[in-house]
Order: C-alpha cells, then sequence, then structure tokens
C-alpha cells in the first residue's frame, strides 16, 4: 500500500518497506477513514486525496485521478462481491434502488460532508 511519510509516522510505521508492517498500517489508516466517513467512496477518495480534501468539496474531490481511483476500487470490490456471490448459497438479494454490494449503498455524496 501507499503511505504517505507522515501518515505513515501517525501510525507508527518505523520501515516502509516492510510488506507486514505496510499493509497493516494501510489497512489501519483505511479503517479509520471508513470509521471517520462512513462510506466506502468517500474513504477511498480520502485515501487517494486526503481527507481534508473530501470535506473541503464536500464528497469526492473533483481531482481525474481521485474520481477514477474510487470508481476503479468499487468496480474491483463489485467483481470480487459477485464472484463470492456466484459460490455462496447464502447470497443476499440485493434491494432495489441502491447498490447492495457496495457498503453505503454507493449513494451520491451529500451535499456537506464532514468527518464524525
Amino acid at each position: 500500500m501507499q503511505i504517505m511519510p507522515e501518515t505513515g509516522r501517525e501510525l507508527g510505521l518505523t520501515d516502509f518497506f516492510d510488506p507486514e508492517a505496510n499493509i497493516d498500517a494501510g489497512a489501519r489508516y483505511l479503517a479509520s477513514l471508513l470509521q471517520t466517513f462512513a462510506r466506502t467512496d468517500l474513504a477511498l477518495a480520502a485515501y487517494n486525496a486526503g481527507p481534508a480534501a473530501v470535506v473541503k468539496y464536500g464528497g469526492i474531490p473533483p481531482y481525474p485521478e481521485t474520481r477514477d481511483y474510487v470508481e476503479r476500487v468499487l468496480d474491483l470490490y463489485r467483481r470480487f462481491q459477485a464472484q463470492g456471490a456466484q459460490t455462496s448459497r447464502d447470497a443476499a438479494p440485493r434491494p432495489p434502488g441502491r447498490d447492495a454490494s457496495v457498503p453505503g449503498g454507493g449513494r451520491p455524496a451529500p451535499q456537506s460532508v464532514s468527518p464524525r
């Protein structure tokens, strides 16, 4: 995972080239962003562009790189979920009107976003 040096230090990461430590720090950071923003798309945008950018723009920032990143990751997430659902007998039906494969339902960004 890619961790900015300052963020890594805040997470206690001392060796950025240690794969296990790097993945652990990145997973903890992403978990904290999910808790802060309560939506997968916003947490991904914050991981890519920084939490301040998500707050500043009240949702996914208008940066092409960030918008592309969020879409690519969510697309991969949906594909993996679909593969798992095909092999699972307990796959729950999706409620109409929202994408149940994505935590938060894949809903559009609210007008105003602030960390919890």
